[in-house]
């Protein structure tokens, strides 16, 4: 409870009696009556306000949100008293949502409600509760205001911005449950059928058996596999929380993971996300399309730590784990990664088995600093450094494609997209 600002307008009316005073001090009494009246006046008005229960406070916004978009909350005040009063309400969204106290205010008639709405951005993918909202009223002219506080934790998720994702998945074209499964031949481990040879196949395909039973070539066929499974592997260490662009590395590998995981499950095959940090986190299978929102809601709960991923025994247990031909997508930073023959010799395990596509989330800072000839011994020494890091960076790239993974460099802003192309030409080359 307090005074308004109307109460303390007032008291500084009374100086006008100042001069009164100077010439005659019987108008002292006079100030003093006036300000002894003032002051009853602003008691009964405070003990004639409305108590707790006569205001009613009510949140309403959306549980999820999406990163960098707006989101419009609304504070339901309503007014249980027969009258009129004069309402601020202030509310302290969550740390995902900006760190400034949002407020709203206007006159409600007695027995209304009415709607004080602001305006905020979701910052920070994560989960979070909003803290308390407080209410202070007063009468329209009144001189004295009370204040209450309720603590409403309405929880609010801030997912990845998934617009382009919904964007980026046909709603033709892709296998739908019930459909027939149909393979289209190329490389692939389904049998497709027997055929004759014709000059020009793999004579690795010959099928030695059957030509000895038929006295000419034939060869065996497959097909591209259906029901496949995309396997990412996301790190989860301290080089993930870099700023990337106008986000970290982590929140966009989130991103990309979400974009191709819509097309793999509307087009038929399964994903699986594995976590890889002090220990292997993996989450379920994700089967059909209807999984999709479950995936989101399980992923949004991945947050990089300051702990150094254990890569090589982290990527031997995924090799264990996986029971089929899979295609491994993984994130990192190769300039980052130490460079020595377990690290090749982890990743020639998965390599064996598995079809892996290594994304490289490069620093676009290092080739800026290459760019130009250092005019300062700061700006050497980072020219220096700069070109160690992507020697590094070019040695492991060549190493890693002469093992036959596949390496994809990229961008900030364009990785999701980019990385969706590289999973649709190697599907529909069948690459896997």
């Amino acid at each position: 409870m307090g005074l308004t600002p109307r109460f303390y307008a007032y008291l500084a009316g009374g100086l006008l009696l100042l001069p009164l005073i100077a010439l005659d001090g019987v108008w002292i009494w006079g100030l003093a009556a006036y300000d002894a009246a003032l002051i009853l006046l602003a008691a009964a008005d405070l003990a004639t306000l409305p108590g707790r229960d006569y205001v009613a406070l009510e949140r309403r916004c959306g549980k999820v949100v999406f990163l960098n978009r707006e989101l419009e909350i609304t504070l339901l005040v309503e007014n249980r008293s027969s009258c009129a009063l004069m309402v601020r309400a202030a509310d302290l969204p969550p740390p995902l949502l900006g760190e400034t106290e949002a407020q709203g205010n206007g006159i409600i008639r007695g027995g209304r409600s009415r709607e004080l709405g602001y305006r905020t951005r979701a910052v920070l993918r994560g989960e979070g509760r909003f803290g308390p909202a407080t209410v202070r009223c007063h009468r329209p002219f009144g001189l004295a205001w009370r204040q209450f506080t309720k603590d409403i934790p309405t929880p609010v998720s801030v997912l990845p911005d998934l617009r382009d994702i919904v964007r980026s998945v046909p709603g033709r074209d892709t296998l739908r449950e019930g459909e027939r499964a149909t393979g289209l031949p190329g490389v692939g481990s389904e049998f497709d059928q027997m055929r004759a040879y014709v000059p020009g196949d793999d004579p690795r395909k010959v099928d030695w058996k059957a030509t000895a039973r038929s006295r000419h070539l034939v060869i065996r066929q497959y097909r591209a596999d259906r029901n496949r499974e995309v396997v990412f592997l996301l790190e989860t260490g301290r080089a993930m929380a870099i700023p990337w662009g106008v986000e970290n590395r982590f929140d966009a590998a989130l991103t990309a993971i979400l974009t191709v995981a819509r097309r793999a499950l509307d087009s038929g095959d399964r994903v699986r996300v594995f976590g890889i940090g002090e220990e292997l986190t993996s989450l379920p299978v994700a089967r059909i399309g209807r999984d999709f929102p479950r995936l989101v809601r399980r992923m949004n709960h991945f947050v990089p730590t300051d702990v150094e991923p254990h890569r090589l025994t982290l990527y031997a247990r995924v090799a264990q784990v996986l029971p089929q031909r899979a295609l491994v997508i993984l994130f990192t930073d190769l300039a980052l990664v130490p460079q020595d023959r377990l690290w090749f010799s982890t990743l020639r395990l998965l390599r064996v088995r598995h079809r892996v596509l290594l994304v490289h989330m490069a620093d676009p800072a290092l080739r800026g600093e290459r760019s130009s000839v250092p005019g300062t011994p700061e700006a050497a020494a980072s020219f220096s450094v700069a070109g160690w890091f992507l020697e590094k960076e070019r040695r492991s790239i060549h190493v890693l494609r002469s093992e036959g993974i596949r390496v994809f460099k990229a961008k900030p802003g364009r990785m999701a997209a980019d990385l969706l192309r590289q999973y649709t030409a190697a599907r529909e080359s069948g690459w896997i």
